[in-house]
């Protein structure tokens, strides 16, 4: 029978107690405080005494603890000394998915936040003991998208800090317009998000009613500071990006339907990975109709053009039109060589 999260750590918690060599033979009533004291909430005596069960018993669990009562000493050991839960051997699918997570997180060792993770993760790897593919390097299995390190994930720490701790911060910022300037600016950070493998911030500059987005590349000497704010019951990360393709999101905009037709291979890949939640498809004789509604942003228009000449767009009109005058100016370009 599959064990909740909370009888997770319980038996986590039973498993260190019974092994600490400093304090052998914890007691039940021991166990009942420790694990209180964990959870941050009571623990029954029953609880307790039902996990030194399924620990012993639970196939699921698949522990078989040699857990045994000492009269004695009035506590529980391991009547063999050197078992623990954490040496329980894998099934070949959780190596594997464990050997998928790894390599994943190989792509972000650069990121400081992430970086201690790699130690954990190669000492868990050396515990599994996997030979099956000891002559085959992974990269010959499987191959992740890597890209250049990119500027600014050594802020991730810091502001994963300030916002769960909601601290103000203050950073110099330097936008990609033309003509801007470095500005020092203080404000109260609310989301981090990823897109594109390049990490932007969602906060709320001081005195300011609308919630910016910065690009963390472009931020310079953060400083997490000790004032506190108060997170604005207002702010929801899905509500924010509902209508968004990308990391765009403008408050003030309404959403529009986007309509386009397309062929039918696209409408295949289209199908098996979406676009967006408000996604719908309508398949004809002739041709394909494909539905959206969201806000007319940068990586909607970046998409679109990169469909090129497997897909018309149909509506909005001001839409069409802003597609149709940028393939010219491409097109432009191209003719006065």
């Amino acid at each position: 029978m599959p064990a909740n999260k909370y009888a997770l750590i319980r038996y986590h918690v039973i498993d260190r107690m019974i092994r600490n060599p400093y304090r052998r033979f914890p007691s039940l009533e021991e166990m009942v405080d420790e694990c209180s004291e964990v959870l941050g909430k009571p623990v029954s005596r029953s609880s307790i005494e039902k996990d030194l069960y399924a620990m012993k018993n639970d196939g699921g669990l698949n522990y078989s603890a040699p857990i045994r009562f000492d009269k004695h000493h009035g506590g529980y050991y391991y009547e063999d000394e050197g078992y623990s839960i954490n040496k329980i051997p894998l099934s070949e699918d959780e190596i594997d998915a464990v050997q998928f997570a790894a390599n994943l997180l190989n792509q972000f060792t650069e990121v400081p936040i992430l970086k201690k993770y790699d130690a954990a993760v190669s000492k868990i790897m050396s515990q599994l003991n996997v030979a099956r593919y000891k002559d085959l390097p992974v990269d010959r299995i499987i191959q992740f998208e890597s890209h250049p390190t990119i500027g600014g994930n050594e802020f991730l720490s810091d502001l994963i800090y300030a916002i769960g701790h909601s601290l103000h911060i203050e950073f110099t910022y330097r936008s990609f317009a033309i003509g801007a300037q470095e500005k020092r600016r203080v404000a109260s950070p609310y989301l981090l998000k990823e897109y594109k493998s390049r990490w932007y911030l969602i906060a709320q500059e001081e005195k300011q009613y609308m919630y910016k987005i910065f690009g963390l590349e472009r931020i310079s000497e953060l400083q997490v500071k000790e004032e506190k704010f108060t997170p604005k019951k207002d702010f929801s990360p899905d509500a924010y990006f509902k209508y968004s393709i990308g990391i765009t999101a403008d408050q003030s905009a309404e959403p529009q339907k986007v309509v386009f037709e397309c062929n039918e291979i696209l409408s295949k890949y289209l199908t098996s990975q979406p676009i967006h939640s408000s996604q719908r498809i309508k398949s004809g004789k002739d041709k394909t109709l494909v539905e959206l509604k969201v806000i007319i942003t940068y990586e909607l228009i970046e998409m679109l053009l990169g469909f090129g000449e497997d897909v018309k767009v149909l509506q909005p009109v001001s839409l069409r039109n802003d597609l149709i005058d940028k393939l010219n100016r491409t097109l432009q370009q191209y003719h006065g060589e």
